[in-house]
C-alpha cells in the first residue's frame, strides 16, 4: 500500500481519535465529573505503568523489525511469537506485582474491585499487537477496526454511564473495548503469521535490543504516564481529573502528528535499505516540514482557545484546566518534533543508547519538579513539569540526531511560521468579542485563523508541502 493512502487511512483513524474523545469526554465531564474521571484515570495510569514496563521497546522494535522483513511470512511469524512470549513473561512478572501493590495500597482500598479488574486490563495489553499491523504497512485494517470497535465503546458510554457514582461503569466499558480489540486482532492476525513456525522460536537474541530500547519507553513513561499516579498518591483525585481534562485535549491533537511518525517508520526503514541515505534524507526533511507547517499554528491556536476548549469540552467545573492547557500547548509542536528527532532519525539508525539518555533527561526533570512541586500546587506544578521534560529532550535530541544523520533543519520556514502566525491574537480575539456562544467563538475563530492559514502558505510562505499536498486534489476538482 503507497505512502499517500496510508496517510490517509492513519488521517481517518486519527480524525477518529479526535472526534471519539469530543463527543465522550464532554458527556464524561459532566455526567461523572472531575472527582470521578481522576478516580478511573487513576486506575488506568497505574495500569499503565505496568503495561508500559512489561512491553519494554517491543512495539518500537517490533515494528521496525517486521517491517525489515518485508514479505517474508515464514521469517515474520517466527519473530512475532518470539515477541509475544517474551511480551507474555514479562507481564506476567508484572501482573504478580500489580495485584500484590493493588491489595497492600491503601490509595486503592475503596476501589479494590476495580484496581483488580484493571490487572485484565494488563495481560489483555500483550495480545493487542498492534506493532504487526504497523510492521506490515495494513493501516487500512487498523482505521477499521478501530473505528468500528471505538463506535460500540462510544455507545455503551452514552447508555450505561447514567450518574456520578458510574465512573466504574466507564472503566468497565474501557477493558471490554480492549478485550474485543484483542480478539480481532488475534483473528485478524492469521493473514500474516503462521502456526508452523510456533516450534522455532528463541527469544535470547532480542532481549539486547528489546531491553535497551525497553529502558527507553519506561524512562519515556515516568514523566508522560507516571505524573497522573504521583498525582493521584500526593495530591486530590479532582487535580488529577483537571489534569485529565488538559492534557486529554493536548494529547487528542498530538495523535494527528504521530499518525505521520506512525506511517513513516516502516517506510523509512524500507528507504534507508533499498534506496540509501540522500533518498532517506528527502523524506526526513519532508517530515519536518509537515511538524513546522501544522504545528506552530495548531500548538498557537490551542494557546489561545484554551478556555472556550475547556468550557466547551469540560464545563465550568474543570476551570483549574485552562491554566494546563496553556502550559503544556508548546508540548504538542516539541512532541512532534522529537517523534521526527527520535523515532525517525536515532531509532531508525538504531541508536537506542542515546534515546535512553534523551528518556533519562526527562524522566529526571519530570520527577524532580512533580515531587517537589506537586503537593502544593497539584496539577499545575504537573502540566509545567509536562512541558520542561518535553522541552528538554526535544532540544537535545535534536543534536543527537544531527550528530547522527546531518539532515537540514529548515530555519527559515520555521521563522517565516512563526512570524505569519502571529495575527492569530488579532482573529481569536476579535471572535472571543464577537459572541458569547463558546461553540461559536471556537468556530469563527478556526474557521478564520485557518482561512488566513492557507492563505498565508499559499501565497506568502509558499510552502512546497502544502501545496504539494493539496495540488493533485485542485487538479481533480478543475478536470
Amino acid at each position: 500500500m503507497s505512502i499517500k493512502k496510508n496517510f490517509i487511512y492513519n488521517f481517518l483513524l486519527t480524525g477518529s481519535n479526535l472526534l471519539f474523545p469530543l463527543l465522550t469526554f464532554p458527556y464524561l465531564s459532566r455526567i461523572i465529573g472531575a472527582e470521578g474521571l481522576g478516580i478511573s484515570n487513576f486506575i488506568l495510569s497505574y495500569c499503565q505503568n505496568y503495561i508500559i514496563i512489561a512491553a519494554l521497546g517491543l512495539p518500537v522494535y517490533g515494528v521496525r523489525e517486521i517491517a525489515r522483513l518485508g514479505d517474508d511470512k515464514e521469517k515474520r511469524s517466527k519473530l512475532f511469537f518470539e515477541l509475544i512470549s517474551l511480551h507474555l513473561i514479562f507481564t506476567g512478572i508484572l501482573f504478580i506485582i500489580y495485584t500484590v501493590t493493588v491489595l497492600l495500597s491503601p490509595q486503592f482500598h475503596e476501589y479494590k474491585n476495580l484496581a483488580l479488574l484493571g490487572g485484565g486490563y494488563i495481560m489483555l495489553s500483550v495480545f493487542t499487537i498492534e506493532w504487526l499491523f504497523s510492521g506490515v504497512n495494513d493501516f487500512k485494517y487498523i482505521t477499521i477496526r478501530s473505528i468500528i470497535i471505538r463506535s460500540l465503546s462510544v455507545l455503551a458510554i452514552f447508555i450505561f454511564v447514567r450518574q456520578k457514582d458510574d465512573f466504574n461503569v466507564y472503566f468497565i466499558i474501557t477493558v471490554i473495548t480492549l478485550f474485543l480489540t484483542v480478539l480481532v486482532n488475534v483473528n485478524y492476525a492469521r493473514k500474516y503469521v503462521s502456526l508452523r513456525s510456533l516450534s522455532q522460536i528463541n527469544i535470547r537474541h532480542h532481549l539486547k535490543s528489546v531491553s535497551v530500547l525497553g529502558i527507553y519507553v519506561i524512562l519515556t513513561s515516568i514523566y508522560s504516564v507516571i505524573p497522573v499516579t504521583l498525582l493521584g498518591f500526593f495530591s486530590t483525585k479532582s487535580a488529577v481529573g483537571y489534569y485529565y481534562g488538559a492534557n486529554k485535549i493536548i494529547r487528542m491533537v498530538i495523535s494527528f502528528f504521530t499518525a505521520l511518525t506512525t506511517v513513516m517508520i516502516p517506510k523509512l526503514n524500507l528507504v534507508l535499505e533499498m534506496k540509501g541515505r540522500d533518498e532517506y534524507k528527502k523524506e526526513v526533511q519532508k517530515s519536518l516540514s509537515f511538524v513546522i507547517t501544522f504545528g506552530i499554528p495548531i500548538t498557537f491556536l490551542v494557546f489561545l482557545l484554551a478556555n472556550p476548549l475547556i468550557m466547551l469540552l469540560a464545563g465550568k467545573e474543570f476551570q483549574n484546566s485552562i491554566f494546563c492547557i496553556q502550559m503544556m500547548a508548546p508540548v504538542i509542536l516539541s512532541v512532534a518534533f522529537a517523534q521526527v528527532f527520535v523515532i525517525l532519525i536515532l531509532s531508525i539508525n538504531r541508536r537506542e543508547t542515546e534515546m535512553v539518555l534523551l528518556s533519562a533527561l526527562g524522566m529526571v526533570i519530570s520527577l524532580i519538579i512533580n515531587i517537589i512541586f506537586i503537593p502544593g500546587y497539584g496539577e499545575r506544578a504537573t502540566a509545567v513539569s509536562q512541558f520542561s521534560a518535553e522541552l528538554a529532550v526535544t532540544v537535545v535530541s535534536f543534536f543527537l540526531a544531527k550528530r547522527c544523520f546531518d539532515f537540514n533543519f529548515p530555519i527559515q520556514l520555521f521563522l517565516l511560521n512563526v512570524l505569519f502566525v502571529l495575527p492569530f491574537l488579532f482573529f481569536t480575539h476579535v471572535c472571543l468579542r464577537l459572541t458569547n456562544n463558546i461553540f461559536l467563538q471556537l468556530l469563527f475563530s478556526g474557521a478564520s485563523c485557518g482561512s488566513y492559514f492557507i492563505f498565508y502558505q499559499w501565497f506568502i510562505v509558499k510552502d512546497k508541502f502544502l501545496i504539494g499536498l493539496i495540488e493533485p486534489y485542485l487538479k481533480r476538482l478543475k478536470n
